[in-house]
């Protein structure tokens, strides 16, 4: 169950970023990239072979990971100890 609950909120977060990534034009995004000193990385959203070329400053991608891993460190918790209320 903690496996099924860790996969689902990765894949979700991956796809949230892959779609937020997608409204840009990727040329524009990776041309001002190289001029910003940002970091470029392909996301590969589930079910598809095609990839999205997201750029971020190093700051934001730390951000990002540091938001990915709270919230799994959450449902893990969540998962091993059980919704609020109930008894050990």
């Amino acid at each position: 169950m903690r496996i099924l609950a860790t996969t689902l909120l990765l894949s979700g977060f991956l796809s949230l970023l892959s779609g937020c990534a997608g409204t840009a034009n990727p040329a524009n995004q990776v041309a001002a990239a190289d001029q910003e000193g940002m970091r470029c990385k392909t996301m590969i959203k589930t079910g598809t072979r095609l990839g999205t070329k997201v750029c971020k400053t190093e700051a934001q991608w730390r951000q990002d990971a540091r938001d990915s891993r709270e919230a799994t460190e959450d449902i893990q918790r969540t998962s091993t100890h059980g919704p609020a209320g109930e008894g050990i």
